[in-house]
């Protein structure tokens, strides 16, 4: 036989070796095909393919995935396999008999077996049938379609689809009528009219459930249902329902696009909810969503539209019913995870790769209590800030929160828990987190060296949650860009190190100077630089605009302009323009901006070698090298903070690249800016307040996961229920038990300790009964709950005379307070309330939910006491949930007294002994102070103010008034409450000494334009030619102030007349600053300006005189404001035909503001010629 194995270098391709099987039993089946005595494989034997049948070989791949197959033309495997139960059968040099062939399975041919092969024979055949009467195109209906039983039935071809109607003809002259029409469009989509009325989908779901036609059977059902209607069903139409009707066949139109569907689904549901009550309406979860959605935007905007009732939409208190089931707890719940795994389902693996942010927000100090959780208590403290976790997508849009911690004070070691908890819960919901990313505060810097680096702040670290992927640490980007700024700010001058060949050496006084110098330009080089950008004041420091224009392009161009008058300032030009680039490359967020402005450093990173990537590392190291020379220069938390992100990133960028896979990387999504985003919208939904509650917050978060789901992951309302609601059934039962193990001396504590308590917490009883009986409608449960008007007699397993004592007290309270309008609790009602105890209420701080815990723990208590709360059983919950409401209201309500009195009060409490410091009486200060004036009054005469001097404050010497003065000359700025503490004198003396004395006022300084030799000199050459109009008329003119006139008596001084419409006329003037004046035009008597009469006067008396009397064209043509000057037609005229016009919006500062014929030409005429009144 020839070898074809490979021996002697002679092989047959479609020849195969195959080892022995490791299984045991399929092992010892081929030894025994084989036959060979004592023969024992070791573990190098082979057998040849030839001894096996082909069919016990594989020879096609059943793998799914495309990218393990992408090489290969076929399905084919590149080696064929053995199937797993394969035994060599195949012996051919052998005597026949060791050589099997496989055996014929055997049949089973049962009862059963038949059966069911004639059921699949008819379905078969029903199906060949179904098949027969099926179509897929309209021109399938015409060749399948049999309409001899309907013999008056037309059918015609319209345009691409099929028109099938019937006629219905009077022996009478008069028109057919129409009976049905079905109109079957190309994509067999359809629309049936029964007379003038089309069909609505509903009432044909009894003959075809989808929206196109698809069997002959369903179109012959549809021609016998419409011939077949009743005649009073096709006249008889409601109006709304023909609307509904109409909108429905948009649907099926060709053409009719998506978004237009939406619209028209929106209006048939609102014209459904137009018949219906109130209470009768059924939304849709479209519309619920979309409702959910408007709500949780803007709840005032929504609220107004309900008002107007133009849409029809379920109400506030409906979908707050709706969202009570969606909650947001603080940390990392189990609905936050199972959200979390509910938005990681919609994205892809690419979008899965995050960063994880941390930051805090200050929150206000304030404790709350709303759904039986109490919110800003922590440590029994009330919370400072809340610890946020954030994770957005790198190569996505896609970011959410994991985690809202409130803090009393945050250290490494919390920091380091919580960071912990949140990368759990990420990677458990599927997230890759690739970098870990927060501020540059002295928490954040020991969390990573001490807590995540033993000590040694490294680039990365294994993430052990991941399976040991990397997890870099970064420093903000934006963060660290505002600290160059300030760090300049206050330091003035930085001594650098040189950075790749150019001098570098910074000064804030040089981009002072260039603000300065281009200050009254109209054309600015420097634009961005402003006088709150050289001087902001400290809340506006850390601005991220101011640093924006200060690291300016426009500035750096500034300053290398300016640079040949001032060399000096290239090397601050140089540090400027090195900052900005590392911001550049460090916040790239699109992949057109570098093409679009021509800079490299706004250029995505596509490759590990890029020149960005190198900037950063040389950038680096030129900080290293700048922090070792110890001169001028950054804080050292901003060294090591921009260090450890210069190194880091290129890191990431690389691993993102290579082992990632990415195209590019926009380092602008490695960047704490959704987290702040998301801060600022945290105050936008809690009512645009600064300091937000922790309530608010959550609730705020809530909203958010809410938009967020129906939005952008397209969950329908029932879907986010099922994510958002709580599942905290755990946590309730291990807090229940941890409750019920501070509560073994219950027994003791069942009865109020203070024998005034009892009627107050009758009272309070029944208020709950009350409520329960409004609430219940059961006969028997109101019984149990209240019994009536009437006071009852409540029994106590307790001594004979403290139960005369408690029934005392509680008689009271009720004397007092009832007016015959209360309602009276039932004994279960009454004691189930004061079997809460008062020492162990701080424990419920700590629960989640601690009305659940406290609810079940008193439930369980009652499961083992006598009968006598059995028939209460089932209304007790709602009574414990009512009372611990009110009780723990009253505890909010003291603990926040407490934080408002340390607030408003603490210096009123400062005189209190140490020792009584921790414990604050919000009395305790005016107390004090009453004691304090009462001490003092006594053996003195009554208080009464003491008389004044009259002389001057002796205070004010000349000496004082010698000094002060010498300030305002030195200092004419400085405000009177900074001299008055340079000279440790009291404002008020040196506020009247300045005034009274010196004579002094303070003003206003105000901007003006500075002129410079050159507009001086042009201004000397022109002349300004100044126009103005007055009204003359024949009533004499009266000066008020200064028309006087010399007489002995009052009787004697004649009267000033005016008439009603005296006669006047219109004056023109036109002077100029030399002295000349053109001759005063008058215009007609009674005669009303406009913009045409002032337009001929222009043009044809005062532009030749203008001409005329300034051949040069050295004139400034002014004129004022009255609605003839500034009209269009007159300004264009000014413009295009005098040498240089001020036109109506342009009057600079510096200028006259006044028209010397106002104030001097028109007066001094009108006072000669109107001294006294001239006949009409």
């Amino acid at each position: 036989m020839v070898n074809k194995t490979g021996h002697d270098g002679q092989k047959d391709p479609n020849i195969s070796q195959h080892y022995f099987p490791a299984d045991p039993d399929l092992r010892q089946a081929w030894k025994l095909a084989i036959r060979r005595e004592h023969f024992e494989p070791s573990k190098n034997s082979v057998i040849c393919s030839l001894h096996f049948l082909p069919s016990d070989f594989k020879v096609e791949s059943s793998d799914s995935n495309p990218r393990r197959k992408r090489n290969r033309k076929d399905n084919s495997l590149v080696s064929r396999r053995l199937v797993k139960e394969a035994v060599p059968t195949v012996f051919p040099n052998l005597p026949s008999y060791y050589t099997k062939s496989k055996p014929k399975p055997r049949g089973d041919n049962s009862s059963q077996n038949r059966n069911d092969k004639t059921f699949q024979r008819h379905e078969k055949e029903a199906a060949a049938f179904l098949d027969g009467e099926k179509f897929s195109s309209v021109d399938e209906v015409m060749g399948r379609i049999d309409l001899s039983c309907f013999p008056d039935v037309i059918v015609t071809k319209k345009n691409n689809g099929l028109l099938i109607y019937q006629l219905a003809f009077s022996d009478n002259d008069h028109p057919p009528q129409m009976i049905f029409t079905i109109e079957i469009f190309h994509d067999l989509t359809f629309q049936v009219w029964i007379g003038q009325v089309i069909s609505s989908r509903g009432s044909l779901l009894h003959i075809i459930r989808d929206d196109k036609l698809s069997s002959t059977g369903q179109l012959i059902n549809l021609i016998a249902h419409a011939r077949n209607k009743p005649d009073n069903q096709r006249t008889e139409v409601d109006t709304y329902e023909q609307c509904y009707q109409l909108l429905e066949g948009t649907l099926v139109q060709e053409g009719c696009s998506e978004e237009t569907k939406k619209k028209v689904a929106f209006l048939m549901e609102q014209l459904k909810l137009l018949k219906k009550k109130e209470n009768a309406r059924r939304y849709s979860p479209t519309l619920l969503a979309v409702a959910c959605l408007w709500e949780n935007t803007s709840p005032s905007l929504y609220r107004m539209i309900l008002h107007d009732g133009f849409l029809t939409l379920p109400s506030s208190s409906h979908l707050n019913r709706l969202s009570r089931a969606f909650s947001v707890e603080s940390g990392v719940s189990e609905g936050t995870k199972a959200y979390l795994k509910a938005r990681a389902g919609k994205l892809n693996e690419r979008e899965k790769i995050v960063a994880l942010l941390v930051d805090e927000v200050a929150t206000a100090k304030r404790v709350e209590y709303s759904n039986g959780t109490f919110f800003g208590f922590e440590k029994m403290e009330p919370t400072k800030t809340v610890l946020a976790f954030l994770i957005t997508s790198i190569c996505g849009k896609y970011k959410d929160v994991v985690g809202l911690n409130p803090v009393v004070k945050l250290n490494a070691e919390l920091l380091a828990h919580f960071h912990r908890v949140a990368l759990r819960a990420a990677t458990e919901a599927g997230f890759l987190v690739i970098t870990s990313i927060c501020d540059g505060h002295s928490v954040n810097r020991r969390f990573y060296s001490e807590m995540l680096c033993d000590g040694r702040l490294k680039v990365s670290i294994s993430n052990e949650e991941a399976g040991g992927q990397s997890m870099f640490l970064l420093f903000d980007v934006v963060h660290l860009f505002k600290n160059f700024f300030t760090n300049l700010l206050r330091r003035k001058h930085f001594d650098c190190p040189d950075f790749q060949g150019k001098r570098m050496n910074a000064s804030f006084a040089h981009v002072k100077s260039l603000y300065e110098l281009e200050l009254g330009k109209p054309i600015k080089v420097a634009h961005k630089l402003t006088a709150k950008v050289l001087n902001p004041r400290p809340i506006e420091c850390m601005s991220v605009e101011l640093a924006d224009r200060f690291f300016h392009p426009s500035t750096i161009a500034g300053l290398q302009y300016y640079s040949k008058d001032h060399p000096e300032w290239m090397g601050t030009a140089h540090f400027l323009q090195t900052i900005r680039n590392w911001f550049n490359v460090l916040n790239v967020k699109t992949t057109f901006t570098g093409m679009r402005k021509r800079d490299w450093s706004k250029d995505p990173i596509r490759t590990s070698d890029s020149v960005q990537l190198k900037f950063l590392e040389n950038f680096a190291e030129w900080l290293e090298k700048w922090e070792k020379q110890k001169t001028l220069g950054l804080s050292k938390e901003t060294f090591l903070c921009a260090i450890q992100t210069s190194k880091a990133m290129p890191k990431l960028i690389v691993h993102l690249l290579e082992k990632e896979g990415m195209d590019y990387v926009l380092t602008g999504k490695i960047c704490s800016d959704p987290i702040e985003k998301r801060f600022g919208d945290y105050r936008m939904l809690g009512g645009s307040n600064y300091y937000v509650s922790v309530r608010q917050i959550l609730e705020a978060e809530k909203k958010i996961r809410l938009n967020s789901l129906i939005r952008l992951s397209s969950f329908t309302l029932k879907e986010a229920k099922n994510v958002l609601s709580a599942s905290s059934e755990g946590e309730v039962e291990n807090d229940t038990s941890a409750l019920l193990a501070a509560m073994e001396v219950f027994e003791g504590s069942c009865i109020p300790s203070d024998e005034g308590d009892e009627g107050a917490v009758f009272y309070v009883a029944g208020y709950v009964a009350q409520k329960l009986v409004k609430s219940t409608k059961c006969q028997a449960c109101q019984e149990i709950v209240s019994k009536g008007k009437t006071v009852p007699r409540i029994t106590f397993d307790v001594g004979v005379d403290q139960e005369s004592s408690i029934k005392s007290t509680k008689d009271d309270l009720i004397s007092l307070v009832t007016r015959g309008g209360l309602t009276y609790p039932s004994d279960a009602t009454f004691y189930g309330q004061i079997m809460e105890n008062q020492e162990i209420r701080q424990l419920f701080m700590r629960f989640k939910n601690p009305q659940k815990s406290f609810v079940a723990a008193l439930m369980e208590i009652l499961l083992v006491q006598e009968d006598k709360y059995l028939l209460a059983m089932n209304l007790l919950p709602d009574i414990f949930s009512r009372f611990f409401n009110c009780m723990s209201k009253n505890h909010v309500s003291e603990i926040n007294d407490t934080i408002h009195n340390s607030k408003k009060r603490g210096r009123l409490t400062s005189s209190a002994p140490k020792s009584n410091q921790g414990e604050h009486d919000p009395d305790q200060g005016i107390l004090a102070t009453v004691y304090n004036i009462k001490k003092a009054m006594e053996g003195m005469d009554p208080i009464s103010r003491k008389p004044e001097t009259g002389k001057h404050n002796k205070k004010r010497s000349g000496e004082l008034l010698d000094l002060l003065q010498e300030d305002t000359k030195k200092g004419p700025t400085k405000s009177i409450r900074k001299m008055a503490a340079e000279r440790n004198f009291a404002p008020i003396n040196v506020n009247r000494a300045v005034h009274q004395d010196l004579g002094l006022k303070s003003f206003v300084r105000t901007q003006r334009h500075l002129l410079t030799a050159t507009m001086k000199a042009r201004r000397l050459e022109r002349v300004k030619i100044y126009s103005d109009k007055k009204i003359f008329t024949v009533d004499a003119v009266l000066n008020r102030r200064n028309d006087q006139l010399l007489a002995e008596t009052r009787g004697q001084v004649e009267g000033y007349y005016r008439t009603k419409h005296p006669a006047q006329v219109i004056v023109l003037g036109i002077v100029a600053s030399d002295g000349n004046k053109m001759p005063p035009h008058f215009f007609r008597p009674n005669e009303k300006v406009n913009s045409d009469d002032y337009y001929k006067v222009l043009r044809y008396k005062v532009l030749p005189w203008l001409k005329s009397t300034f051949p040069r064209n050295n004139y400034v043509f002014t004129q004022n404001g009255a609605l003839a000057h500034t009209s269009k037609k007159v300004q264009e005229f000014c413009k295009g035909n005098m040498a240089s016009f001020w036109p109506a919006d342009f009057w600079p500062s510096s200028s006259p503001d006044v028209y010397p014929l106002d104030f001097a030409v028109w007066g001094f005429l009108e006072g000669k010629t109107n001294k006294t009144s001239h006949p009409r």
